[in-house]
């Protein structure tokens, strides 16, 4: 437990916990000391600091969250330097979600049915509706289970936009930086490249953890895919909307959160996800949809009628039974007919002598 007196000094705020800690940053529980409000507050040390990239981050995420308003993603109270603090450091100050992340509960014994699981996912896909609502999108770059809380009011929230790529920086970015967290980014982002997609990945990766309690990286590959159908209990038409979130190229991944969000509604409601097996140029190549029960009846009756056609072919090939014996030089000249044919059709000759004649 940490020491009172190792808290950092903002005025107008009381630090209560040290809720987690970085290589440059820490986050601590506190209370805003005007109206007792609790708040997470994020302390960035400027002299721990090895590149301007974490001050860039952490200024983006409070110039994020400051224009986000949504229900289930913290707000920003405050983002500010303290001038009476020792050590230089910013502080970015949010609203605090009481509950527990995805990670915890898995790690306390939590096991998540389909539906329970389709809720969350359904849930997280409309906080991702309204990110790529943005004009360019908002990407958040690291959904996992440690940023997905179930709060007290039984309601899930996606929190840590340290990550998140703002709209304006949208064609910046794209390569130089590799952001996110092994096992639930997108393949794409070990290039440093993000898109929307690369959120329906993590979200995809984040919905497995929770249905099978193993993290990704624990399960086989099979190529670039997550081999996870051998371990997976539930729905088959669930396993397919994982696989694809989860398809290794971002244009084989849902196109976006609403389609998925509907996919996932339907799913729930027992229906056919009509974005599942949209038409793509790669999807007759990638995982063919499964033909329903009038097409399986055709494809069958076709099959019998071929069987039925090689059958009468057959018997007709078959000499009569009631046809009379033929006569012996009949059936010589036959012979020898076709001892001509096959002698000319190996050395391109006529025969020098037939294959009655005698020596």
């Amino acid at each position: 437990m940490t020491d009172p007196s190792d808290f950092p000094h903002l005025s107008g705020y009381t630090f209560q916990a040290e809720l987690g800690r970085g290589g440059f940053g820490t986050t601590y529980l506190a209370r805003r000391e005007s109206d007792g409000l609790q708040c997470v507050v994020k302390q960035l040390s400027l002299t721990r600091m090895h590149d301007w990239k974490s001050l860039d981050l952490f200024e983006r995420e409070g110039q994020t969250l400051a224009q986000l308003q949504h229900p289930y993603i913290p707000k920003l109270i405050a983002f500010r330097r303290d001038p009476q603090g020792e050590q230089p450091a910013l502080f970015l100050v949010q609203t605090y979600i009481p509950g527990h992340s995805l990670k915890a509960l898995i790690e306390g014994g939590k096991r998540f049915s389909p539906p329970e699981a389709l809720a969350m996912g359904m849930a997280l896909a409309k906080i991702l509706v309204y990110l790529q609502a943005f004009s360019p999108p908002l990407v958040h770059r690291d959904i996992k289970p440690e940023n997905v809380i179930l709060g007290e009011d039984q309601q899930w929230y996606l929190i840590d936009f340290g990550a998140v790529r703002r709209p304006e920086q949208a064609s910046e970015e794209r390569g130089s930086t590799t952001v996110g967290t092994f096992g639930y980014m997108a393949p794409e982002q070990f290039h440093g490249l993000a898109s929307p997609a690369s959120d329906i990945y993590a979200l995809g990766a984040t919905l497995l953890f929770a249905l099978t309690h193993r993290a990704p990286y624990e399960l086989p590959l099979k190529g670039l895919k997550i081999d996870f159908r051998p371990v997976f209990q539930g729905p088959r038409v669930l396993a397919d909307v994982l696989e694809k979130m989860l398809a290794p190229e971002a244009a084989q991944r849902y196109p976006d959160a609403q389609v998925l969000l509907t996919d996932l509604q339907a799913v729930a409601a027992g229906e056919k996800p009509p974005g599942l097996y949209a038409e793509d140029p790669f999807h007759s190549l990638t995982q063919p949809p499964r033909p329903d029960d009038s097409t399986k009846k055709y494809i069958a009756s076709i099959f019998a009628l071929f069987v039925l056609c090689m059958t009468l072919l057959t018997l007709c090939s078959l000499p009569s039974r009631q046809s009379p014996k033929e006569p012996y030089d009949a059936v010589r000249d036959r012979l020898e007919k076709a001892y001509q044919e096959q002698y000319r059709a190996e050395f391109g000759t006529e025969p020098k002598f037939s294959a009655s004649s005698s020596p």
